[in-house]
C-alpha cells in the first residue's frame, strides 16, 4: 500500500514537470512568434 502511494506521488511529480516543460516551451514559442512579427 505504501509503495503504491509512493508510486502515485512520483507519477504526479513527473506529470507536473511535464506540464511545466510544456508551458515553458509554449511561452518560448509565443515569444518567438512575437519576435518574428
Amino acid at each position: 500500500m505504501g509503495a503504491f502511494i509512493f508510486l502515485n506521488m512520483d507519477l504526479a511529480h513527473r506529470r507536473r514537470d511535464l506540464y511545466f516543460l510544456f508551458a515553458l516551451s509554449l511561452i518560448f514559442f509565443i515569444s518567438g512568434l512575437g519576435w518574428s512579427f
